[in-house]
């Protein structure tokens, strides 16, 4: 028996998905975060915390919403690099 690929089955044709997916940063996700805090009232967070790639969420929450974040906890996590930083290295 041949093997199946699962995802025609699973992702719509056409649509974006695996490999062809687009890209998706810490500055998107804040952003997401930050907008469901607005949905639902919520001014200011006594505190993000985050390790790894949450604790790159919790270092952008301080540096670009400096007035919704009281106290910042970040564990084992350097600031989020882009592209260019990549090639650097």
């Amino acid at each position: 028996m041949a093997a199946l690929d699962p995802i025609p089955l699973i992702r719509p044709q056409g649509r974006p998905g695996g490999p062809d997916f687009p890209d998706v940063t810490v500055n998107d996700w804040v952003n997401s975060q930050l907008a469901l805090a607005e949905r639902l009232d919520i001014d200011r967070w006594a505190v993000v915390i985050g390790g790894s790639l949450g604790g790159m969420q919790a270092l952008y929450w301080a540096v670009h919403h400096p007035g919704r974040v009281a106290n910042c906890v970040v564990l084992a996590a350097a600031p989020p690099t882009d592209r260019a930083e990549y090639c650097l290295q």
